[in-house]
């Protein structure tokens, strides 16, 4: 039931979605700090924490794909968080956030392909290291996209009540290609092995990719159909947490039945002798 549950808000921004961007209403609604705080607790503060489980699942099972998606989630949450502070404008905003969305879907997109094709690479060695240099080299891309941003360097990405640049929308075309592809084939693999994993991750994906959809089109940040791709975000990082959850317990779990084995042998062995 809970999981059917899952599809009903999909299904919603499905429909809602193409409706406001006919509509194409321009009121702006965006208090600084209630934008601060809803991406700080939604998106940043649950995307580090499904980071940090990912990292922890990774150093037990040195599985490439599960680094990847928490290398996507983590840079996801600290630039959207970094592009909700109180310190730059919409265009600062847009900008920082989206460049992180770009980065953020080549890595689900990169864990997708591997995951599809079945090749499941293992790191055997040096696995802290990996995941120490993955989530400094994500920090440091969030704040070399800050800097650059406030010192203008970066052209400019978004025009409060006029919309996207050429530049920005090629950005956000490409992340929401790749973001749709990666659904698109973590949801062949769920129908595939029926994990409830897949099927939480493949909705997160599917809800990103509709939030994309809708900043897309959106004139100004803080319209309706902006925060519509913001809701959608945040229920997104939410099906993230409980596809890691149930990742996590899968791993301990599976952890757990080979400690049991290898101790089962060593015993019949020990009797044997």
């Amino acid at each position: 039931m809970v999981m059917r549950l899952g599809i009903t808000p999909i299904l919603y921004f499905a429909f809602i979605i193409p409706i406001l961007a006919i509509l194409d209403i321009r009121v702006v609604f965006e208090p600084p700090l209630l934008t601060f705080m809803l991406h700080g607790v939604f998106t940043c503060s649950m995307s580090l924490v499904v980071s940090y489980l990912s990292a922890r699942s990774y150093l037990v099972s040195g599985m490439v794909t599960i680094l990847l998606l928490g290398c996507g989630t983590m840079v996801f949450g600290v630039t959207a968080l970094l592009s909700a502070s109180l310190i730059g404008g919409p265009n600062f905003l847009v900008t920082v956030q989206n460049s992180g969305i770009l980065l953020a879907s080549a890595f689900h997109f990169l864990s997708a392909t591997l995951a599809s094709l079945g090749l499941a690479l293992q790191v055997s060695k040096y696995r802290k290291l990996v995941v120490i240099t993955a989530y400094l080299g994500v920090l440091v891309f969030a704040a070399l996209i800050t800097m650059a941003c406030l010192q203008g360097v970066i052209p400019v990405f978004f025009i409060q009540g006029i919309g996207a640049t050429a530049l920005r929308q090629f950005m956000l075309g490409g992340a929401i290609v790749l973001f749709a592809t990666s659904s698109l084939l973590f949801i062949r693999l769920y129908f595939k092995s029926k994990s409830d994993v897949l099927y939480w991750y493949s909705l997160a994906m599917v809800l990103i990719t509709e939030s994309l959809f809708s900043w897309f089109f959106a004139k100004a940040a803080g319209s309706p159909i902006s925060w519509a791709g913001r809701v959608a975000v945040y229920l997104s990082a939410i099906y993230f947490l409980v596809a890691i959850l149930i990742l996590v317990r899968g791993v301990r779990k599976k952890m757990k039945n080979e400690k049991s084995q290898y101790e089962e042998k060593g015993a019949a062995f020990l009797i044997h002798e």
